[in-house]
C-alpha cells in the first residue's frame, strides 16, 4: 500500500497548480502500475529505493512542465510512505519544510492511559530549505548568470543583470520560467529516504507535519513540535493540531511586523 502526502504553495494560478498536483499523481500511478507489472517477472528484481526516488522526481519535473509561467511558481513538498518497506521517501523543491515526530520514552516500556510518564518529543528534519546563500545553491545560481544579494532584511534574493525578475529567496521552485533561463532556478527536487520506526519500544514516528515557509519563518522546529507536544498529539485530531500550529504561527508573525506570509500546513498521525 501507499499514502501520497503533499503541498504545492504558489501565487494564484489555480488551473496550472491543478495540472501539476495531477501530473504528479498520474506520474505515480503509473510507475505502480509498472512496478506491479515487472514484479511478476521472477527475473526482474526492483531497487524499492532507486524506484521510487526516480518516480518522485519524475514526478515533480513532469509537474513542472505543466506550469508555464514566466514570473510566479511554487515550492513543493511530496512524501511518499510505502508501507511494504516501511519507509517514506520525500521529494523537495523550495523552502516548505517536512518534519518527523519522533517519541522517546524515559523506560524501556511505552506508557500505558492509566500512568502517565514522562516523554521527550523531538523533530526530525526531513528536508533542507533551498536558499540561494546555500554553497552548493549559490554556485549553481552565478554559474547560469544570476546574482545572489543580501535584501537588507531577512534573506538572500536571486537577481539578474539581464532582465527584470522576481527577487525569489529561494533556489529552486517549480515555475518561474524566467528566473529558471536567467538566474539558474532549477526546479529538480531532492530526495530523501527515511526507515520509519513504528513498534520500537524505545523511540516511535508519531505524526509527519509538512509546513510552508509562513510556518518556519520565525519558528524552530522544536518550536513547531513543542506546539504539537502541548496539544496533546496523542488525544487529539490532526485538525487541532493544525488549528494551533497556524495560531502561533500568527502570533509570531504580528510580533515581528505588519505583514503575514503564506501559512500552510499538513498533519498526518501514524497509527
Amino acid at each position: 500500500m501507499l499514502v501520497l502526502y503533499y503541498l504545492e504553495l504558489g501565487e494564484p494560478h489555480e488551473k496550472a497548480l491543478l495540472s501539476a498536483v495531477r501530473a504528479l499523481q498520474n506520474c505515480y500511478e503509473d510507475m505502480y502500475c509498472e512496478r506491479v507489472k515487472f514484479s511478476k517477472d521472477k527475473t526482474w528484481k526492483p531497487d524499492g529505493r532507486s524506484f521510487w526516488r526516480s518516480a518522485l522526481t519524475m514526478g515533480l519535473i513532469q509537474g513542472d512542465q505543466v506550469i508555464p509561467v514566466a514570473t510566479s511558481g511554487t515550492t513543493a513538498t511530496v512524501c511518499l510512505e510505502v508501507f511494504a518497506e516501511n519507509k517514506l521517501y520525500v521529494a523537495h523543491v523550495g523552502d516548505s519544510r517536512c518534519v518527523l515526530g519522533r517519541q522517546y520514552w524515559t523506560s524501556q516500556d511505552p506508557p500505558v492511559e492509566e500512568i502517565p510518564m514522562k516523554i521527550r518529543m523531538i523533530g526530525l528534519p526531513l528536508t533542507e530549505d533551498h536558499r540561494p546563500n546555500h554553497p552548493r545553491g549559490r554556485s549553481f545560481i552565478e554559474k547560469h548568470g544570476g546574482l545572489v544579494e543580501f535584501d537588507g532584511f531577512h534573506n538572500f534574493r536571486v537577481h539578474s543583470e539581464k532582465v527584470k525578475v522576481p527577487a525569489l529567496n529561494m533556489s529552486r521552485a517549480l515555475g518561474d520560467v524566467l528566473s529558471k533561463f536567467f538566474c539558474g532556478i532549477n526546479s529538480e527536487p531532492e530526495i530523501m529516504t527515511k526507515t520509519l520506526n513504528m513498534k520500537s519500544r524505545k523511540k516511535r514516528d508519531r505524526f509527519l507535519l509538512i509546513c510552508s515557509d509562513g510556518v518556519w519563518e520565525h519558528l524552530t522546529d522544536a518550536a513547531v513540535i513543542d506546539v504539537v507536544t502541548s496539544v496533546g498529539f496523542h488525544r487529539t485530531t490532526p485538525e487541532k493540531v493544525l488549528d494551533a500550529l497556524g495560531n502561533e504561527a500568527w502570533k509570531t508573525w504580528n510580533e515581528f511586523g505588519d505583514t503575514v506570509d503564506d501559512i500552510t500546513s499538513l498533519c498526518t498521525f501514524f497509527s
